[in-house]
């Protein structure tokens, strides 16, 4: 028989075009006695000649013990996955990826350096989060849900932020940035971490009572200006008395943070006293001593250096009767060497003819106070009769000491020369008599132009000086050549800036033509000839403005700088060639830059613009090298075609023109919304906004359905999959059921550890159950409620009905029943117990472990004992 299975077997493959193997191409030349015997198809596991780790898969740890049938599902081998989510359902309920390797080992699932997976996360455990409990954070934690939380502090203490009442964080305005003030690292909410660097904490403010500045228990608003906190130290402060002196508030300008306010600079000391020289170097108490009071020390030099003054010998200070305003020869730099100088400055009294002619200052300077006054005639020195007799025919002599040092500056004999004077005479002032100008003496004679020419000025008519506001210096445009030929004028860019062209102009008269009033300004005044006759482009025509500054500059008419592209009209295309003209008729202000402001006619000749209402906005489909070039692109509209909508025909949509087109699905979609059966959109009452749920593509396929929690909540397991599972097609509310029972009927009654059948378990699963995974089950009859698979009670039961009696409510329970704790025994067990009572809850209330003793039993006990 087996032999003619065999032969039976060959004429059916023989039969066939070519034999195929059933593990598809990626067997490749694999000897099937590998893996099967000659005489069955069946495969003996312990004989399998096949090395797997020859594969891009390798064997190790728990996938060794594994059988192959439990990943090769189909036996076309290639169809297996290799990872892990593949065969492994997520238990986490996609909260924490897909790279089970990152915690797992094929070895085993349990995660043993669960520390150093964190640390890898988007939050290292650091600090006093290495000792918490999962739980703490991850409230999924039990059901292994690592739905991922906040990583900054306020999200998981908001509570201790809202609740910090030293200082009130709320009120004090405090970031919600925690690592701002506390460590990360700390164990404690100690604010070591706070910076203070927006106001630093140096000198007198380095202190540790926050509150000493934050009086009001709040740490928000507080000024940073010194005054804010001191007003009090400022008003206070006598020695100088700040308001009395209108000292600055800004305390910093004098004063650090250092304790006692001291040191303390004062740089405005200028407004009171200039320091210079030595002076800036000393210490303020060498001249104050400790009293910084305005009326405490004067501000004249020889109250501080009379005795300076008083022990000069060279020369005698005392004698000479030297005045006391030190710093008319002296600086605050030294004393000596002084910057008086008689000889040079003014006369020379101790060389020339005057050397050794005198022995007092006063023999001159006669008053002690005012050394600017002098006399040539004390002391016999230049008698008036003598004096006279030599100046005998010497025009507008005058018998005094201002007009001797006028003629005589250096002392010695001889007339007068103007040209070693500080007013040299130089053309038509050398043909002028002396008497015309010192009408009034010799001294004190202006040297400025206008105080002789005044009148001259004022009557110069051509230009107007007046008018025009001219300077008074008349030496910036004239010389001393007479009649005021020929004048230049530097200010001339004050009026009119000459500047490229212009620059080069060979002469005034090229422009003024004699007359400086009434030259225009503006380029139309003198190039109004070069704008009529321009051609290209034609500027009258257009209207092209009259300031030709607009678009040319002084250097040259062309290039011109104009920009068509500054107007916010680009000039491309035709648009390049066209004259001016074609487009500004007689002005250039005003012109609409939409193209159907100059193209309606092309607009209303064109086919179905009209008719099918087109945009006005030409530049939508046409551009400006040719309107036969349209170029719309429907996806640069508010509305891009997508899927289903590429194919169809612009009328479907737009049969009412092209304005006002909806863009919201239902506009054009509600009769699908409301023929809709599976399910009905109007019964649910589903948002008409159809891209929640639909795509663009054909036939509304693929859907999602979002809302999906609305009527029934996926989570865990159920979030993975595809809608057939439940539906089979069918999306009818009543074609579902909600309960697990309904679903996992088949799971229910296959479970037997333990056999919820024969336990007669309840059908509400998710007491027990969660949606992520049947195992492990929340349910721990042990640890939760009463030691029933351990300690006294353990293989002393079969049914759950053998202690609850009650198959609806579990929450009952019996110890009596199937004779396990008769009374007659029971009683006699607690003979002598006070309070003893024969019913289940008084057993469990103090038998909670099942065995023997109980607490009432102890108590009594400690009572009567």
């Amino acid at each position: 028989m087996r032999c003619l299975s065999f032969i039976a077997i060959l004429i059916f493959l023989a039969g066939r075009p070519f034999a195929q193997s059933p593990h598809g191409k990626s067997i490749g030349e694999l000897d099937c006695s590998s893996c099967h015997q000659s005489t069955t198809w069946k495969v003996e596991m312990n004989k399998i000649e096949f090395d797997h780790n020859l594969t891009n898969f390798k064997l190790v740890g728990q996938h060794n013990i594994v059988n192959c049938r439990s990943c090769h599902i189909s036996l076309v081998f290639s169809d297996a996955k290799t990872d892990c989510y593949s065969c492994h359902t997520d238990i986490h309920q996609n909260t924490v990826g897909f790279s089970c390797e990152r915690c797992h080992t094929p070895e085993t699932w349990i995660v043993k350096n669960i520390k150093l997976v964190h640390q890898q996360s988007r939050f290292p455990l650091v600090g006093v989060h290495q000792s918490i409990d999962c739980t703490r954070c991850h409230s999924g934690y039990n059901n292994l849900n690592f739905q991922p939380i906040g990583a900054s502090c306020y999200s998981c203490h908001s509570n201790d932020f809202t609740n910090a009442r030293n200082p009130n964080h709320i009120t004090s305005g405090f970031s919600t940035d925690c690592e701002t003030c506390h460590s990360i690292d700390s164990k404690f909410w100690t604010a070591q971490n706070f910076q203070h660097d927006f106001f630093p904490l140096t000198g007198g403010h380095k202190i540790d009572n926050c509150f000493a500045c934050h009086k009001q228990g709040t740490f928000a608003g507080l000024s940073k200006v010194c005054i804010s906190c001191h007003l009090s130290n400022y008003n206070s402060t006598t020695n100088p008395i700040h308001g009395a002196l209108g000292l600055s508030t800004d305390c910093q300008s004098c004063h650090t943070t250092n304790p006692g306010w001291q040191p303390a600079s004062f740089t405005v000391h200028n407004n009171y006293f200039t320091l210079a020289g030595i002076h800036s170097s000393l210490p303020c108490s060498q001249c104050h001593k400790g009293n910084y009071l305005p009326s405490s020390l004067p501000n004249d030099c020889y109250s501080c250096h009379t005795n300076d003054y008083n022990n000069t010998t060279n020369p005698n200070h005392q004698s000479a009767q030297f005045p006391h305003d030190c710093q008319t020869c002296h600086t605050q730099l030294v004393w000596s060497p002084s910057t008086f100088n008689h000889d040079g400055q003014y006369f020379p009294i101790y060389s020339g003819s005057h050397n050794n002619r005198w022995t007092l200052c006063s023999q001159c300077h006669q008053s002690s106070t005012n050394f600017a006054f002098f006399t040539c005639m004390s002391s016999g020195c230049h008698p008036q009769t003598s004096t006279v007799n030599e100046h005998n025919g010497v025009q507008g002599f005058v018998y005094a000491a201002a007009d001797c040092y006028a003629c005589h500056p250096q002392g010695s004999g001889g007339g007068f020369n103007h040209a070693a004077s500080n007013f040299p005479l130089t053309g038509a002032h050398i043909s002028v008599d002396c008497i015309q100008c010192h009408q009034n003496g010799y001294t004190n004679i202006p040297k400025t132009c206008v105080s002789c020419h005044q009148n001259n000025y004022n009557t110069a008519a051509n230009p107007n000086h007046k008018f025009l506001a001219l300077s008074t210096d008349c030496s910036t445009c004239h010389t001393t050549v007479a009649g005021w030929q020929p004048a230049t004028f530097a200010i001339h860019s004050n009026y009119f800036p000459l500047v490229g062209a212009h620059a080069a102009i060979a002469t005034c008269l090229n422009c003024h033509n004699g007359n400086y009033n009434n030259t225009p300004s503006q380029c139309s005044g003198c190039h109004l000839v070069a704008y009529n006759l321009s051609q290209n482009p034609k500027h009258q025509i257009a209207g092209i403005s009259t300031v030709c500054q607009s678009c040319h500059n002084t250097v040259a008419w062309i290039p011109s700088t104009f920009s068509h592209t500054t107007t916010g009209f680009a000039l491309t295309g035709v648009h390049l060639t066209l004259q001016c003209s074609s487009c500004h008729v007689g002005t250039t202000s005003g012109l609409n830059s939409l193209c159907v402001s100059c193209h309606q006619s092309n607009y209303n000749t064109a086919a179905n613009h009209l008719a099918q209402s087109y945009p006005t906005t030409c530049e939508m489909c046409h551009n400006t090298s040719d309107w036969t070039q349209s170029t719309f692109n429907h996806q640069t509209t508010p509305f891009p075609l997508t899927g289903a909508h590429i194919t169809v025909l612009c009328g479907s949509c737009h049969q009412t023109g092209f304005i006002g087109t909806p863009t919201a699905c239902a506009s054009c979609h509600q009769t699908n919304y409301n023929n809709t059966t599976n399910p009905s959109h109007t019964s649910l009452q589903l948002a008409v906004t159809c891209e929640t749920c639909h795509t663009t593509n054909p036939g509304w396929q693929p859907a999602a359905f979002p809302i999906h929690n609305n009527y029934y909540t996926l989570a865990g397991a159920h979030t993975s999959l595809i809608c057939t599972q439940c539906h089979n097609g069918n999306y009818l509310p009543t074609s579902v059921a909600t309960d697990c029972f309904t679903c996992h009927t088949t799971d229910y009654n296959n479970t037997t550890n333990p056999n919820h059948q024969a336990a007669q378990f309840p059908h509400d699963c998710q007491t027990c159950h969660t949606q992520s995974v049947w195992s492990p089950s929340t349910f721990n009859h042990d640890g939760q409620y009463f030691p029933i698979y351990s300690g006294s009670h353990n293989n002393r039961w079969t049914l759950c009905s053998q202690c609850h009696q009650s198959p609806t409510n579990f929450a009952l329970f019996t110890c009596m029943s199937s004779g396990c704790h008769p009374q007659t025994s029971t009683d006699s067990n607690h003979n002598g117990i006070s309070g003893y009572v024969y019913t289940a809850s008084a057993c469990y209330n103090c038998h909670p472990r099942g065995n023997g003793g109980g607490k009432i039993r102890v108590q009594h006990l400690r009572i009567y004992n």
